[in-house]
């Protein structure tokens, strides 16, 4: 009970973290005990308003196990 099985790294900078808070574009890896990448997330950058529709908030989640991507939109 309570050991470590997972660690998350994000790579994204002070300044993008502070003005655009949850907005914020990011990759971040998900590493396991032997610091090997298991999943990594993307997030670019868009708009979060309902007025440019082709730019919302889209994440990507790869899985470096197998030969999968998973794209999220976000629409609310």
């Amino acid at each position: 009970m309570g050991q470590k099985v997972y660690y998350a790294v994000e790579d994204s900078d002070c300044l993008t973290r502070n003005c655009c808070g949850p907005l914020r574009p990011f990759d971040m890896k998900i590493l396991d005990n032997f610091k090997n990448e298991v999943i990594h997330l993307n997030r670019p950058l868009a708009c979060d308003s309902c007025w440019f529709p082709c730019c919302l908030q889209a994440s990507y989640t790869y899985c470096l196990q197998i030969t999968a991507v998973y794209l999220c939109m976000d629409y609310s």
